[in-house]
């Protein structure tokens, strides 16, 4: 809608974006990495699993790949190593046991934040917090400028390591915070968490301009 050629690459027939997106459909899965190295794409989102070892090949060519890499995939799918990298930025896991889940959200570009916001998720299936918690049932963002305790305590010791292994896109924080005491429960680099696309909805910039 924002005027660029835009096209979806699929390892599968699917009615995913028929009629409203031009659909490239390569089987087996494999040759979607072929593709990959020989398109000419401007930018090229990749929701591929277990593919970051690649698409870090094709970002040392030169490719603008938003996407896993090597190192978001070992922090996704390994709880020990996501446990060590929460201790390691200095953050304690077990201190608040019980308050309230605070999710920071900042989108990374390897230099410097692009955004960061604060976050309220709701996961209960009805309103009233009442019956079963489910993965997800909305969110309250709250995009002011980040407080100095966020700033020093999340934001700060963080960047050194986004920096470090040269991180491209959001990173989640999800703390219990209760009075000025908190912990780091977990950590992701999810593209497809609702948190991720919170961004879009807030900002005045296109998506590309975004991108």
């Amino acid at each position: 809608s924002e005027g660029h050629s835009v096209s979806l690459v699929l390892d599968k027939n699917t009615e995913l974006g028929k009629g409203i997106i031009d659909q490239i459909v390569y089987q087996p899965s494999s040759s979607l990495l072929e593709f990959l190295g020989n398109n000419q794409a401007d930018i090229t989102l990749a929701d591929f699993d277990n593919q970051g070892k690649s698409l870090d090949f094709f970002r040392k060519q030169g490719k603008r790949i938003l996407g896993p890499s090597l190192w978001s995939e070992t922090l996704e799918t390994d709880p020990e190593y996501q446990k060590d990298l929460i201790k390691a930025i200095g953050w304690n896991q077990d201190k608040v046991t019980n308050g309230a889940n605070l999710y920071i959200t900042c989108w990374y570009n390897g230099t410097r934040y692009i955004s960061t916001y604060t976050s309220l998720m709701y996961k209960r299936l009805m309103s009233g917090g009442a019956g079963p918690d489910v993965e997800f049932t909305g969110m309250v963002g709250n995009f002011y400028q980040p407080t100095e305790k966020v700033l020093n305590s999340f934001l700060t010791p963080l960047e050194k390591v986004l920096r470090r292994v040269n991180h491209r896109g959001p990173f989640h924080i999800k703390a219990m915070v209760s009075g000025q005491d908190f912990s780091v429960k977990s950590i992701s680099t999810s593209l497809s968490c609702p948190l991720s696309l919170l961004l879009f909805e807030n900002s005045k910039l296109s998506a590309s301009d975004i991108l």
